[in-house]
């Protein structure tokens, strides 16, 4: 599948590590450098580099909007677009070019938690589980339709760092993987009548088991048939 990336920070890297591994990354998007460091110079983002050390297609555009981006991504001619921590909005002009759309790695379970940190910010609330959602992106902040979701326990001695390693290394099982021909279109949960997900994604009626199994209490649900890779 011919897939474009967006992404930012560290965390991200291996997101893209895995896509490039699993399908054809035709175009990377990363914010501008920004200054770094003592000396405050300009610096990539830890997914540029990794683009640029890779040999990937890179663009670093200070606005999304901007024509010559648009068109760089409709040339790029991505089937889908995958978000991971890119950290701006993605405008209907960018969400309309692929036409599988764009789906975004987010680390809670939506709706509960949309937005920057969502781990950090689970943690501080006292939260005994957590987990991770692929879905995908409208115009609003984390407000699409959810393809899939995968819940777990949140364990005693994780901090932000392992926790949010943990659930984006699942969220990474949970996109689409490599296939022939024209993908299948995901199938978003049911919406309550206010028009938001429930943030609790049925659960299966049997536990994941084999060498992907969730782990001890995980659970995982998806609204995509095929969905998992």
């Amino acid at each position: 599948m011919r897939v474009a990336f967006f992404g930012t920070p560290l965390w991200a890297v291996p997101v893209l590590d895995a896509l490039r591994k699993r399908h054809q990354v035709v175009l990377v998007v990363s914010q501008p450098d920004k200054p770094q460091g003592r000396g405050l110079r300009p610096a990539p983002s830890p997914v540029a580099r990794y683009a640029e050390a890779e040999g990937l297609p890179l663009l670093r555009p200070a606005r999304l909007r901007e024509e010559a981006f648009l068109e760089a991504l409709r040339q790029a001619a991505p089937e889908v677009a995958v978000v991971a921590a890119y950290g701006k909005l993605i405008p209907k002009e960018a969400l309309d070019i692929p036409p599988h759309g764009f789906l975004n790695l987010h680390p809670s379970l939506l709706p509960k938690y949309r937005g920057a940190a969502p781990v950090q910010r689970a943690l501080l609330a006292g939260e005994r589980e957590t987990g991770v959602s692929i879905m995908r992106l409208d115009e609003g902040l984390d407000t699409g339709p959810l393809y899939a979701v995968w819940r777990t326990p949140i364990l005693p001695d994780e901090d932000a760092v392992a926790l949010g390693n943990r659930l984006r290394d699942k969220g990474v099982e949970l996109l689409p993987g490599p296939r022939k021909g024209r993908p299948p279109t995901p199938r978003p949960f049911p919406r309550r009548r206010d028009g938001w997900t429930s943030g609790r994604a049925p659960r299966p009626s049997t536990a994941a088991t084999g060498p992907s199994s969730p782990g001890p209490g995980a659970t995982s649900s998806t609204g995509a048939s095929g969905s998992r890779p």
